[in-house]
């Protein structure tokens, strides 16, 4: 739970970082990206963001799966166990 917990703070950090300014802040985790006022580049650029913070690589299939803060957690603590 702990590792859950550290992922999804690192996510919303990240996510932060790659919003354009005014948007506000995102916190459902269950919501598709698409739906909380990112565009098709933000959601790229969080996810090279995310490859870099975690050394990980995410596939064409994986990126088109990940839609939502809950999916890309788990997936993230799945493939860091």
């Amino acid at each position: 739970m702990i590792m859950a917990d550290s992922t999804l703070a690192g996510l919303f950090d990240i996510l932060d970082s790659c919003v354009p300014p005014g948007t506000p802040a995102i916190r459902d985790t269950e919501k598709p990206l698409l739906e909380c006022g990112l565009d098709s580049l933000d959601v790229a650029n969080f996810f090279l963001a995310l490859e870099e913070k975690y050394e990980i690589k995410f596939t064409d299939d994986e990126l088109d799966a990940l839609n939502t803060l809950s999916q890309i957690s788990a997936f993230i603590n799945k493939r860091r166990a």
